[in-house]
């Protein structure tokens, strides 16, 4: 699980999933796709001793879909969650931020089959990169590896396995909710997800 340091940053907050009952959405979320089509099939699973949020492919289709916290929202955020690839030909999941709604929201994605991570914007519906991709070669199907974002004004980094890959700028959204993502056919597991903000 990925730490934050107190000193710099405040009013944490963090999901587990393992309190949480299999076989449904956890307490506190909402799911959504951005092109309007029914909500994908998220659900808390098992994995091993614990339990994560799980999307698992039922119908392959090219899609994105959401898992997003209820509730607060952030400007200055920073956002770390555990990934783990475990099926599907694309196998890209990440993290959203400054989240409007289903169409409108920053997103970082780890995309296992490519090795590579990549940060884009998705303005009503449409997504564009902010960035070219980045290589990450320790990245491998079924393995767990950490992805994390921080944005702090316009200013984005992101972050595998604790290792910044991506700078960028960026001043389309403001604020927003904090969640994750899938990417069509990708069977995906999450795990220690939390959220912080930067010291005022």
């Amino acid at each position: 699980m990925a730490h934050l340091t107190i000193a710099i940053l405040v009013a944490a907050s963090g999901w587990t999933f393992d309190k949480d009952k299999v076989g449904d959405v956890p307490a506190g979320f909402e799911v959504a796709m951005t092109q309007g089509e029914p909500a994908g099939q998220w659900a808390v699973e098992k994995d091993g001793t614990g339990r994560v949020l799980a999307y698992t492919v039922k119908k392959p289709h090219e899609a994105f879909g959401v898992a997003v916290a209820k509730g607060r929202t952030y400007k200055d955020v920073a956002v770390s969650v555990r990934i783990k690839a475990v099926g599907g030909g694309y196998q890209a999941a990440g993290i959203v931020w400054r989240y409007k709604d289903p169409g409108n929201y920053y997103v970082a994605r780890v995309k296992v089959a490519d090795k590579n991570v990549h940060l884009f914007r998705v303005v009503d519906g449409k997504r564009t990169s902010i960035t070219a991709g980045k290589e990450t070669p320790g990245v491998k199907p079924n393995e767990w590896q950490t992805l994390k974002v921080e944005h702090r004004g316009i200013n984005i980094a992101v972050f595998v396995g604790g290792q910044k890959l991506v700078e960028a700028e960026d001043k389309t959204f403001a604020e927003g909710r904090v969640g994750l993502w899938y990417k069509d056919d990708t069977t995906v597991h999450f795990d220690d997800l939390e959220v912080s903000e930067p010291r005022k």
